[in-house]
């Protein structure tokens, strides 16, 4: 019999379109969630990202997390610290820790082997008490960040940029370096030296920056006491203030860029909002009540149609460029679905609980349709429920109506092909 997940209605984008643009507060997609069920650490992932094979990296409290897609696998740093972030250049993974900043390779078992790049540093750099919360590829560099300095590694050495105290976010724009931070607003990196980004055409001053992204010739950045704001060609565009204020209200913590004209927004309260910078607007959200295993986002990485995120419990996998979106039964009342039919300008689902109305955005049950019902079927333009008491089928009054009882009840109706308007059972 057909059969569809017990909790997830998946519907074609295209049929879904006629509800409106409201149908985004309770259709999302596909949400996949993992946990330590699933992985063996603990609870907090800090970071994400995922290398050209498809394979995942996860700054997690225990130490590195690798999921190649069938299996999971925990590799410990040497001194069993909390990693903060994790960045994949070719075939190495470094990570940032407490005190500590290396890479990772495969060794020729296929296990993770850790090189500390602690001896890279200058001398004069004292480290101590600091943790690296974010690693960029800059060039032929890797460019790193505590709370206190920003550093540069060039495969020789790990100097510390001047006056990068307090820098909160890096992006790589049209190959400049840029630096957000609360104090001194956007910086950005020339020829070793700190500089105030130069908006062209624009005399305005950001000094509250707490988060940034880059996508081609589009910088996004939020200052703390204006809101967001997408740089592009000299121009300089703010997000409506809904928009903004929603970001301030849930708290942004990171920003990606999905293409150029959606941006995924990571919050510490509400989960991921999707925003489409063409029509202004929220296009997708994703939060505890619609699926995302916790609303705490630490790490967004998108690759392959895939968002991948880190929660402060858990980890999660979005399908952002699936065809799809999915209804989520979150009290699990609708049951298992059974089959759907569209008839006469709705949707009916049919359950094992009984037979449900899709209308308008709102799921209702059907009087008197109690049981379960296996399937549904148009005939002679009536529609027909194949019920485990007998013979059903909907009346004009959005009603079901039972002709007579089995003992064995009715799995499907089919066209009898000798005798016309009479039809065969399958019991």
């Amino acid at each position: 019999m057909k059969k569809l997940n017990s909790l997830t209605l998946q519907i074609s984008i295209s049929l879904l379109l006629s509800f409106g643009n409201s149908f985004a507060q309770i259709f999302t997609k596909e949400i996949v969630n993992y946990s330590i069920e699933d992985y063996s650490a603990d609870n907090q992932n800090w970071g994400i990202d995922v290398s050209d094979n498809g394979i995942v990296y996860i700054a997690n409290n225990k130490g590195l997390l690798r999921y190649t897609g069938s299996s999971w696998e925990l590799f410990e740093l040497p001194n069993k610290t909390i990693i903060r972030s994790v960045l994949v250049v070719g075939d190495a993974v470094y990570t940032g820790s407490y005190e500590e900043f290396g890479f990772w390779k495969n060794d020729d078992f296929g296990n993770l082997s850790y090189t500390s790049l602690n001896h890279f540093f200058e001398k004069d750099n004292k480290i101590d008490n600091e943790e690296f919360w974010q690693i960029v590829k800059h060039g032929d560099n890797i460019i790193f960040r505590s709370f206190a300095n920003v550093y540069n590694y060039d495969g020789k050495k790990i100097s510390s940029i001047p006056d990068s105290q307090g820098v909160l976010s890096i992006s790589v724009f049209l190959g400049r370096l840029i630096l957000c931070s609360l104090n001194r607003g956007i910086e950005e990196l020339e020829n070793g030296l700190l500089k105030p980004f130069k908006f062209k055409n624009n005399r305005e001053k950001f000094k509250n920056i707490i988060s940034s992204a880059s996508y081609k010739n589009k910088l996004f950045f939020f200052d703390k006491n204006n809101g967001g704001f997408i740089y592009e060609s000299g121009r300089i565009t703010s997000l409506k203030p809904k928009i903004s204020q929603i970001l301030k209200e849930q708290i942004l913590n990171k920003a990606i860029f999905l293409d150029s004209n959606l941006i995924a927004f990571g919050t510490i309260k509400n989960g991921v909002l999707i925003y489409n910078l063409k029509n202004q607007s929220i296009q997708h959200a994703y939060n505890r009540e619609l699926g995302l295993k916790n609303n705490t986002i630490l790490g967004l990485k998108h690759r392959g149609g895939k968002l991948w995120c880190a929660l402060d419990n858990g980890a999660c996998r979005i399908g952002i460029d699936s065809p799809y979106l999915n209804y989520k039964d979150q009290e699990g009342k609708l049951g298992t679905v059974y089959d759907i039919a569209f008839y006469k300008g709705k949707y009916y689902l049919a359950s094992n609980t009984g037979l449900y109305l899709f209308k308008e955005n709102k799921l209702s049950f059907v009087k008197g349709s109690e049981g379960h019902i296996w399937s549904l079927d148009i005939l002679n333009k009536q529609l027909f429920c194949g019920h485990n008491s007998g013979i059903f089928y909907l009346n004009t009054n959005d009603k079901l109506r039972q002709l007579n009882k089995t003992s064995n009840g009715v799995f499907g109706y089919f066209s009898n092909p000798k005798r016309k308007n009479s039809f065969l059972l399958g019991v």
